[in-house]
């Protein structure tokens, strides 16, 4: 309902995302990915909590809310994992094209497990979209191997992190 705050929002997204990925890339090679995912989520949660804690947000929820949030957190982390680890092994762009197959099982997830109503557009969409991720696949797989598999398994994680997302949207504070 507030068009341009959303789009202030995902520009915002697009600027820090890139940073995120490169810092990963160069911390990858020296940093543990364990302390590498503390790092990033700590970062998170410091840039976080002084907003909640600014718009008086409370961090409260019911336990089946909380369960959803823990769901949705253990996907974020093994995804992150998976991306960052990805990056020890491809390069950045490689690793970025293989993950946009996230809409594609977005789609599926959606169709499959919440029932929505999914038209030929998208499904060919998607599919041209899934066509040029093999694009990318073969050749990373030829010369990297299983790593190249990485990103994808980081696709299927955060699509149902952002499922997940979606089915607790309006009964937890995006905040929390």
């Amino acid at each position: 309902d507030r068009p341009v705050l959303g789009i202030s929002l995902m520009i915002g997204f697009c600027a820090v995302a890139p940073l995120s990925d490169s810092f990963a890339k160069l911390l990858g090679a020296g940093v543990p990915l364990i302390q590498l995912l503390a790092i990033r989520f700590a970062a998170q949660a410091l840039l976080l909590l002084p907003v909640a804690w600014l718009t008086g947000r409370t961090l409260a929820a019911t336990p089946r809310v909380m369960g959803f949030i823990a769901a949705r957190t253990a996907f974020h982390i093994v995804g992150s994992g998976l991306f960052f680890m990805a990056l020890r092994f491809l390069p950045i762009a490689d690793v970025v094209a293989i993950s946009f197959v996230l809409p594609l099982f977005m789609l599926l997830l959606g169709h499959y497990v919440l029932d929505e109503e999914v038209g030929v557009r998208r499904l060919a969409a998607c599919g041209l979209g899934f066509v040029g991720t093999l694009l990318v696949v073969q050749p990373s797989f030829v010369s990297v191997g299983w790593p190249a598999f990485l990103p994808l398994l980081a696709a299927a994680a955060f699509a149902f992190y952002q499922l997940i997302g979606r089915q607790i949207a309006k009964a937890a504070d995006p905040i929390s």
